[in-house]
């Protein structure tokens, strides 16, 4: 089978199974988790500390505490995104993808990437969230508030995990379209944190439909004038589809020049 032809379905099945199996791996390899998974914890982090440690939440009820703490963590759904794009970019950056493409058709390497970033994402944002849940304890346990826990605390945290997988698989597909590591942190990392904060402070009638705007609604962040949690996750699912599409006609474009 010549490469980009198109391989029986079997036989295309095993070899998706074996290169998901192996994008799973160099993403969860021990020199890149570490530092990668942090950024979804990160981002929450920095938000908190330039808002005072927690101060704003003094007033409120344990419960209402406990939910603006934990809104917060969908913040993470930026380092998701980044880490999304790096699946495609890394190879891009050591001129490793041309050997992805003679292992296998550009719509399989395509989808396995996706796979692995969905995966890399739910499994980041679920373990961010719990983390991020015990940070929220100790964060409010300095303001005197204990923390309390229920289903809306699931929720948040569900939405999270949701927001964190769409975000990977939008950052997968624009790292087709970027293809450079470096433009990529400008354009998925730093440029929408700079963008995020004043537009959610300012403009949340137009940040509520950025993808941005719309993990903060479906992550369950306490701010007035987002959307609602499953009208959030339709939005941000739209941008995922679109970055796909993008992703997939820039690599057609391209074919398997890396």
């Amino acid at each position: 089978m010549t490469p980009g032809t198109r391989a029986p379905q079997p036989r295309r099945r095993a070899v998706l199974e074996r290169l998901l199996l192996a994008d799973l791996l160099k993403a969860l390899s021990a020199s890149t988790v570490v530092t990668l998974s942090s950024l979804v914890l990160v981002v929450p982090v920095l938000i908190v500390t330039l808002s005072g440690g927690g101060d704003g939440v003094g007033g409120l009820s344990a419960a209402a505490a406990t939910r603006v703490l934990l809104g917060i963590g969908a913040a993470g759904a930026l380092g998701c995104g980044f880490y999304g794009s790096y699946l495609v970019t890394r190879d891009h950056y050591y001129r490793a993808m041309d050997r992805a493409f003679l292992l296998a058709p550009p719509g399989v390497v395509f989808t396995s990437r996706l796979l692995a970033a969905a995966a890399v994402g739910a499994a980041f944002s679920l373990v961010g969230s719990l983390a991020w849940g015990v940070i929220s304890v100790v964060v409010l346990a300095q303001q005197g508030v204990a923390a309390t826990f229920g289903v809306d605390s699931a929720l948040i945290i569900a939405g999270t995990v949701v927001a964190g997988t769409l975000a990977a698989v939008i950052g997968c597909g624009a790292g087709w379209v970027i293809r450079n590591y470096y433009a990529s942190v400008v354009l998925l990392l730093v440029l929408p944190a700079i963008v995020a904060t004043p537009l959610l402070s300012r403009q949340r009638e137009i940040e509520r439909f950025l993808p941005i705007g719309a993990a903060a609604g479906l992550g369950g962040v306490q701010l007035d004038g987002l959307l609602p949690p499953p009208v959030a996750g339709l939005v941000l699912a739209g941008w995922a589809a679109l970055a796909v599409t993008a992703g997939w006609l820039v690599l057609r474009r391209h074919g398997m020049r890396s």
